[in-house]
């Protein structure tokens, strides 16, 4: 009878050990399945994503290829003073920004800030055109000390799909109220070669210039072979503006690539 209880008890014991490991190989995969879904989940972080792995950079800084890339994108009455007026309550700014060429657009997003006493509305909500490349939106100021910061995220090309050994990025915004528009918002990175020898894209215009037309955008520079998107279209009422003409000539695409020169894109306004 002894003999047989320890048998019994050897046996209880086996099949509960069992069970332990069973129960224990089932957590241990459990485990294996949290950590894979969270090292996932980092990697699109990394990726931008998510987003939260998009931080502002320095300008003129050298950034990472094949990564995510951010702008932040400041819209207040500090940005607008040349062109609201008078106007100090509920002023409706529209924002045009086209995405640097080579670069993709992912997503925008207004941030959480301490810069402004109040926040902004964006009444338009964010549009962007995969053709021309241009994200657009309206942002209204209900006072003076208003204002809104919108995350531009965007991911930057591999150095090997393109054809320069340098890629610069300009980035900024049309800031328009009514009939007159201001730039702002500027931020120059690059990805590739620091030392590459660079050539100047110097916008101009010609011919009768309106009273409400925006500032020339600012000198540009870029590697031959790099990509050149040209800015953005501002119409003026009372006038037409086709785009910007390099050797009398509209470059397809809005876009050109960079010779071993300089070049001058030149805007036309023709009066109605």
């Amino acid at each position: 009878m002894r003999t047989i209880g320890v048998r019994k008890d050897a046996m209880s014991m086996y099949r509960d050990g069992g069970l332990k490991r069973k129960i224990e190989l089932v957590l241990f995969a459990a485990l294996g399945v949290v950590v894979f879904v969270a090292f996932f989940a980092a990697g699109n972080v990394m990726r931008g994503k998510y987003h939260s792995g998009a931080e502002q950079i320095k300008d003129d800084a050298r950034v990472l290829e094949n990564a995510s890339l951010a702008f932040d994108l400041s819209i207040g009455y500090e940005e607008i003073a040349e062109i609201s007026g008078n106007i100090r309550k509920d002023v409706v700014v529209d924002v045009r920004d086209r995405v640097p060429e080579g670069l993709e657009y992912v997503d925008a997003s207004v941030l959480e800030s301490d810069k402004y006493r109040c926040e902004a509305e964006i009444v338009d909500d964010f549009g962007y055109d995969e053709e021309t490349k241009i994200l657009s939106f309206q942002v209204k100021l209900p006072s003076i000390d208003c204002g809104a910061i919108v995350r531009l995220y965007t991911w930057t090309p591999e150095m090997s799909t393109l054809n320069s050994v340098r890629q610069d990025f300009y980035n900024y915004s049309y800031l328009a109220v009514g009939n007159k528009s201001a730039i702002a918002n500027y931020k120059h990175v690059f990805i590739g070669e620091p030392s590459a020898a660079l050539y100047e894209v110097a916008y101009s215009y010609t011919d009768e210039v309106p009273e409400d037309a925006a500032d020339l955008p600012r000198e540009e520079y870029y590697a031959a072979g790099a990509s050149v998107g040209l800015a953005a279209k501002m119409q003026i009422d009372g006038y037409d503006f086709n785009g910007w003409y390099i050797d009398g000539e509209l470059p397809k695409g809005n876009s050109f690539v960079m010779p071993h020169s300089t070049v001058t894109p030149t805007g036309v306004y023709y009066k109605k």
